[in-house]
C-alpha cells in the first residue's frame, strides 16, 4: 500500500537546514531552536538524519565550504590592503625641492632671474656665479680690448656699449655683463672672460677652494657654460685676455 504526506519520524533525529547558516550559535539562539521545533517554524529544506554521526558529518562539510569560500576572499582583502599602504608609504616619503630664488619684482623682458636679482641679456651677456660667499668680480675683456668690470660698467664706447647691470659684494654672485637688444650691435670676435676674487673669508687655497661657473648667451639664444675650481688667490689687476691668469674662458661671436 502507498501512503502519500507522511514523515517518517527516527528516533534522536536532527533536522539541519541548508537555507541560511546561522552564524551566531549562542546559547539563547539554541534554545529559541529548540522550543520552535513544534511546528511554529517552517524550514524550506530540509534531510532527517538518521544517527548523531551524519549530522556531525553534515555540518563539516559546511564549515569546509565556509572555509573554501571565505580564505580566497581574506586573501585578496589583504593583500588589496598591503598595496594600498605601500602606496600611502610612498606617497609620504614623496618630497618636492626648490633651488631657485625667486626676483621681487618682477624681472623685465630683457631679463631674467639668476639667484633672486634680474639681470639683462640682450645681444649677448656673461652671467658670473660662484660656490661660497664673498666677494668676485667678473671681467670681460672685448674684441677691442677694452675691459667691462665695476669700475667700468659702461655702457659707453670705453666698453665697447656693454654694460655691468650687476655687482654682488657678499654673496655667490651673479655678476652680469650684456649688450641690450636696444643698443649697438656687440663686435664681431673673440671675448675672453675672468674672475678676480676681490675679498673671501676665508682666503681660496687648497682646504678652501672655490668654483666658479660662467653662463654666456650669445646669438640665436644659444647657450654657453664653462666652470672652474681655484685653489689659490690669483688676481690680475681687472685685465682680462688670453694670456690671464684668472682667464675662465673665451667665447666668439656671434
Amino acid at each position: 500500500m502507498i501512503v502519500t504526506n507522511q514523515t517518517k519520524i527516527v528516533p534522536y533525529s536532527h533536522s539541519i537546514s541548508y537555507s541560511i547558516p546561522r552564524t551566531n550559535l549562542d546559547k539563547d539562539n539554541t534554545t529559541n531552536d529548540r522550543n520552535r521545533q513544534g511546528g511554529d517554524l517552517i524550514e524550506p529544506v530540509t534531510k532527517c538524519c538518521t544517527c548523531p554521526c551524519a549530522c556531525f558529518g553534515g555540518l563539516a562539510l559546511l564549515l569546509l565550504l565556509c572555509f573554501a569560500i571565505g580564505i580566497p576572499i581574506l586573501v585578496s582583502i589583504k593583500s588589496s590592503t598591503m598595496i594600498n599602504t605601500d602606496n600611502a608609504m610612498s606617497t609620504s616619503t614623496t618630497t618636492t625641492t626648490t633651488t631657485g630664488i625667486p626676483c621681487s619684482p618682477s624681472c623685465k623682458s630683457e631679463e631674467v632671474c639668476v639667484l633672486g636679482k634680474c639681470i639683462g641679456i640682450g645681444q649677448l651677456s656673461f652671467t658670473l656665479t660662484w660656490s661660497r660667499k664673498g666677494d668676485g668680480d667678473i671681467v670681460v675683456g672685448t674684441t677691442t680690448g677694452k675691459n667691462i668690470f665695476y669700475n667700468n660698467t659702461g655702457s659707453s664706447s670705453f666698453t665697447d656699449y656693454g654694460k655691468l647691470d650687476v655687482d654682488d659684494r657678499n654673496g655667490t654672485g651673479p655678476e652680469n655683463v650684456f649688450w641690450s637688444n636696444l643698443g649697438p650691435t656687440p663686435p664681431a670676435g673673440v671675448y675672453y672672460v675672468c674672475f678676480e676674487p676681490y675679498s673671501f673669508n676665508p682666503l681660496i687655497d687648497n682646504l678652501n677652494p672655490i668654483s666658479v661657473t660662467i653662463d654666456i648667451k650669445g646669438s640665436n639664444n644659444n647657450t654657453f657654460t664653462f666652470t672652474k675650481n681655484f685653489t689659490s688667490t690669483i688676481k690680475n689687476d681687472y685685465h682680462c685676455n688670453a694670456n690671464s691668469s684668472t682667464l675662465l674662458t673665451s667665447y666668439t661671436y656671434p
